[in-house]
């Protein structure tokens, strides 16, 4: 990762949009592609899960149950459609 402040505001604009949100101030409203955004990563598998399972561990220690549960859920189904364009190994 070149521009980590880059990503992370890219990051925080896509949960703050996939949640219904905008930060006053803040990155905006994020637009884009999520299958493009990660093509040319070298994204496998094993990787998506890992992140799932982080993802949901951060959530759990940081949200009330029902708020980690539905972010999770988001989670979840985000990879469902990143999937298919990771490498099986």
């Amino acid at each position: 990762m070149g521009d980590w402040e880059t990503h992370l505001d890219r990051v925080t604009a896509f949960w703050i949009t996939l949640l219904g949100g905008v930060e006053p101030g803040g990155p905006g409203l994020w637009r884009g592609d999520l299958g493009a955004a990660h093509t040319g990563l070298g994204l496998r598998r094993a990787h998506l899960e890992r992140w799932l399972e982080l993802f949901g561990e951060a959530a759990q220690a940081h949200l009330t149950p029902a708020a980690a549960e539905g972010l999770t859920a988001r989670a979840r189904r985000m990879g469902e459609r990143l999937r298919p364009a990771a490498r099986r190994s």
